[in-house]
């Protein structure tokens, strides 16, 4: 909240410099240029929401594709550079970002679709970042984390905001501090006046403090004192087509840079890449969806768990829809012969487990021993094991033991089958009436009897 208010402080002072700037001086002052650049960024701490997309374009030259894969075959000798899985291999390629920022709530959803087809989701909701990423080659995988650190640069593949160091609640920085490197309004001075990708302008000048020797250009527009260019050392970003998307809320929508590298085998320097990106469908202060902010998990994705201090790896599993009070599911998707048969007309208890397991084997234990009482209180008993066993095993397995009582193997996608019959851990027991509702599921079997007197209470 002190950056916020800071920023309101200086936005107000700088606004004052604007207004001066428009009294007939003839050749404005360069502090007070820098002021009302900067000053143009400030809208960002002002508002409550922010939603826009962009859709961006990345271009390699020959020359930075051969120097780039040159590089890779030193690295690797052995492995051909594949364009497909290295976007700087290709002469052109495309992605596209989403941003839905919540300033007043403090959450973020940032979206990456990558120019070699991976796909990134990062969902700040206010208490832990939930991210997932989906590479070239298929795989997917959740991350769980209570850091912002993977998303403190949501703008870097942007050119704007980038003419102060900005302090956001997913990124704090000591703006003091770094003001010393952005250069501060005193650091500049007038150069003169030049046409910029066919915007008049002021071009201004600054010596940073940590590039000796080199001398930083802005290039600000006659008309509006908006910034639409700016060459730092070997990059030259601009932003142009600025557009008043809220009142006094400019924002570029054109914007782009070049970055120019070294090569040391000839010891000059080179255009290594140009990125272009357009921003559409910009919204301020319109009201975010909450499933913005909410994951969707997929069933089965490994998901690396980094809350704790420690890693922690496992696969997601959806949590399945009860079925209490619903009508039990069609039999027919267990693939058990003759199962309809044995429970028509009758109340029935369904023991699901996984006899590679002990406590489901404990279980099926114990419910042998009882499953006459459970008989005589006619309800059909069935056990379906859902394990990696054949049929031939678990019959084997049930007459070495002695279990009396009918166990079956469970057919099918066993997946579809845990969804389907609400099955959140194994065993999983689940008791229906005679008319097949559900009355009782995923309970112990020290319970079994007092639920079936519960079920059948008041029955002829």
């Amino acid at each position: 909240m002190r950056d916020r208010e800071a920023y309101l402080v200086v936005g107000t002072l700088a606004c004052l410099s604007i207004a001066s700037l428009s009294l007939g001086q003839a050749e404005p002052n360069a502090a007070d240029l820098v002021r009302a650049v900067r000053a143009s960024e400030d809208w960002l701490y002002r508002i409550d929401s922010l939603q826009f997309k962009v859709e961006g374009t990345w271009t390699h030259p020959p020359e930075s594709i051969v120097i780039r894969r040159a590089q890779l075959k030193r690295q690797d000798p052995n492995r051909e550079p594949d364009p497909r899985y290295d976007a700087s291999l290709r002469p052109l390629a495309t992605d596209s970002l989403e941003f839905a920022i919540d300033f007043a709530g403090q959450r973020l959803r940032y979206v990456r679709n990558s120019a070699t087809n991976a796909h990134f989701l990062d969902i700040w909701d206010g208490q832990q970042l939930v991210c997932y990423q989906r590479r070239p080659d298929g795989y997917e995988q959740y991350s769980l984390e209570l850091t912002k650190e993977t998303i403190d640069r949501i703008f870097g593949s942007l050119s704007w905001p980038r003419a102060q160091p900005h302090s956001f609640w997913w990124a704090p920085q000591d703006v003091e501090r770094l003001m010393g490197v952005f250069g501060k309004p005193a650091d500049f001075r007038m150069a003169g006046r030049r046409q910029y990708r066919g915007v008049g302008c002021y071009l201004l000048e600054y010596d940073p403090c940590d590039v000796p020797g080199k001398t930083f250009q802005w290039y600000v527009g006659q008309q509006d004192h908006l910034l639409y260019g700016r060459v730092e050392d070997y990059i030259e970003y601009w932003t142009l087509d600025y557009q008043e998307i809220a009142p006094n809320c400019w924002l570029p929508l054109t914007q782009g840079y070049t970055i120019r590298s070294y090569d040391p085998s000839n010891k000059k320097r080179y255009l290594s890449v140009q990125r272009d990106a357009r921003v559409v469908d910009v919204r301020v202060d319109k009201e975010l969806p909450e499933a913005l902010f909410e994951m969707e998990w997929k069933e089965g994705i490994y998901v690396v768990d980094r809350r704790s201090g420690q890693t922690v790896v496992s696969k997601h599993l959806a949590i399945p829809p009860s079925l209490l009070g619903q009508t039990l599911p069609d039999t027919m998707s267990l693939g058990i012969d003759g199962l309809g048969e044995r429970i028509a007309g009758k109340a029935i208890l369904l023991c699901f487990l996984d006899l590679d397991q002990r406590p489901s084997r404990h279980c099926l234990a114990q419910l042998a021993a009882d499953h006459e009482q459970v008989l005589a209180g006619g309800v059909a008993v069935v056990a379906a094991d859902v394990s990696a066993r054949d049929a031939e095993s678990i019959s084997r397995w049930k007459q070495e033991r002695g279990i009396p009582l009918p166990l079956d193997k469970v057919e099918g996608n066993l997946g579809k089958v845990r969804q389907t019959w609400g099955i959140r851990s194994l065993p999983w027991l689940i008791l229906a009436d005679k008319d097949c509702v559900v009355r009782a599921e995923g309970f112990g079997l020290d319970e079994l009897h007092a639920r079936i007197e519960e079920m059948t209470d008041g029955e002829p």
